[in-house]
């Protein structure tokens, strides 16, 4: 009888999100990852999250996504 494979059993998933002050020109606001090293149970390894001052205005649209003055 074959054995039922579970990707998730053995994957590594790093997570990368950032935030930007819009579309026109953009700059980053905040990047964060958090890495995954097992899903059954949920296990996280690492984590990273930072703000930056981008020197300028968020456009509205941003401002609407990700909240962030």
């Amino acid at each position: 009888m074959r054995q039922k494979f579970n990707i998730f059993e053995r994957m590594q998933i790093l997570f990368f999100d950032t935030e930007t002050t819009g579309k026109s020109d953009p700059v980053f606001v905040e990047a964060a990852w958090v890495k995954i090293e097992s899903f059954s149970p949920l296990v996280t390894s690492s984590s990273f999250n930072q703000r930056y001052n981008p020197g300028k205005k968020n456009e509205y649209g941003a401002l609407a996504i990700h909240n962030i003055l």
